[in-house]
């Protein structure tokens, strides 16, 4: 935090610290002091051989206009090395240039001049001070440079085609400052959104790190004093006859039991995530059957009708079986659960050279704004959230992850508060 008496030092969104970019002054200096040898030999030559250089219709004029910015090179040189790379100075000096320059013109020819491309010069340098308006006002200050001498020249009554002449040098010059200041403005445009982009990606990189980090601690570490926890509680209850001790003890070992069975979920994900899958030629028919046979539990708890329809009593696939059932459980799972005194059907067909498994049910459905987020990790509905509150949002994540392991796919269609049908489709051996 700045102190009263010293304000925060003020940095660009490049990280450039104005009076502090080093390489910026010696690029200067290095065009200034060559720009001031080459101004120097000019100068010299005009004085010294004034008939070799007719174009100058003002020989004397034009040499000490010269001397005159020869100073002013020096003088701001002094100064860029003095302020570090002032940008001010560095303005400043450009828009002198263009005065100086345009004297120069002005009686060396004027529209005509030689030297007229040299009013380019402080444009090109302004490139490298990083700011859009710097070689757009001083395009607009080069144009009109150039329209004062040129109207000066030709006067209000002069030739259309000299007037049009002065109109397009002007404009040229202050085209040239615009598209000078539409390059610096989309280079750092572009400078910026690669910025920004390779900042989140370190962020978002480090946030996964940590989750998985998080989720093998959770999943490793918890799990042994957890079980001990159970058998620990498994024994007590066996050797209390009393009822309603016995109960809470009940009751403590089915929330321990549901805690542990969350924490294997998380830790499932890093073993389905890392794990080698054991793709096998099976028939999964008797896979889909035990699933829905251990989840009717649950299913009339839920007061849930389910019911698993098969026309077909073989139907071979090639699956890694635990995996595979994992990733079903947890697709029925989430249909039982969000379709309470509702109906959950399971079917199984298969066509050609494909098989189709259809999970269906006339739960609370999925609204259309969180669609796009179905299969992200950790990702849950309000009103799933409201009905399950300690769900932890990874079962469409897992079996997505599985389903894609044995070359498959799988969909949702879903009307939200009229149900859900999951659709997978698996290539049949």
């Amino acid at each position: 935090m700045a102190t009263p008496d010293q304000s925060p030092e003020r940095v660009s969104p490049l990280g450039l610290k104005p009076g502090r970019n080093v390489r910026l002054p010696l690029f200067f200096s290095k065009i200034e002091v060559i720009g001031v040898i080459v101004l120097a030999i000019v100068a010299v030559a005009v004085k010294l051989f004034p008939e070799r250089f007719t174009f100058a219709y003002d020989t004397n004029a034009f040499f000490w206009l010269i001397v005159l910015l020869i100073l002013s090179t020096l003088l701001f040189y002094e100064g860029v090395m003095r302020f570090a790379n002032s940008r001010l100075a560095h303005y400043t000096n450009n828009v002198v240039w263009i005065v100086l320059m345009g004297g120069i013109i002005a009686v060396t020819g004027g529209v005509k001049s030689p030297f007229i491309f040299l009013i380019l010069f402080p444009l090109l340098t302004s490139v490298f001070d990083l700011i859009p308006l710097a070689p757009l006002s001083l395009g607009a200050l080069g144009g009109a440079t150039m329209l004062i001498i040129g109207f000066v020249q030709q006067g209000i009554g002069g030739t259309p085609s000299g007037l049009v002449l002065v109109l397009l040098e002007a404009g040229a010059i202050f085209l040239f400052g615009y598209f000078v200041s539409l390059v610096i403005r989309e280079t750092l445009h572009d400078r910026f959104e690669k910025e920004e982009l390779k900042s989140r990606y370190a962020e978002f990189t480090e946030i996964d790190r940590v989750k998985d980090s998080l989720m093998t601690i959770v999943g490793n570490e918890f799990q042994h004093p957890l079980d001990d926890i159970g058998s620990a509680l498994i024994l007590a209850r066996d050797k209390i006859l009393d009822g309603e001790s016995r109960d809470i003890i009940e009751r403590g070992i089915g929330t321990l039991r549901h805690l542990t069975q969350r924490m294997q979920q998380v830790a499932h994900i890093q073993n389905i995530e890392r794990a080698e899958f054991d793709l096998k030629k099976r028939n999964i028919v008797p896979l889909l059957s035990l699933v829905v046979y251990d989840l009717e539990a649950l299913a009339r708890q839920k007061n849930v009708n389910l019911h698993f329809d098969h026309t077909e009593d073989n139907v071979p696939a090639i699956v890694d079986e635990q995996k595979f059932s994992f990733a079903l459980a947890g697709l029925v799972d989430n249909a039982v659960r969000y379709s309470p005194n509702g109906n959950v059907s399971v079917d199984i067909s298969s066509a050609d050279d494909v098989i189709t498994i259809s999970i269906e049910d006339t739960g609370i459905g999925v609204s259309e704004a969180f669609r796009p987020r179905l299969f992200s990790r950790f990702s849950r509905a309000k009103d799933a959230i409201r009905l399950e509150p300690t769900g932890l949002g990874i079962g469409l994540y897992v079996a997505q992850h599985i389903i894609h392991k044995h070359d498959g796919s799988i969909s949702i269609e879903s009307v939200e508060s009229k149900g859900t049908k999951v659709n997978i489709v698996l290539p049949k051996a």
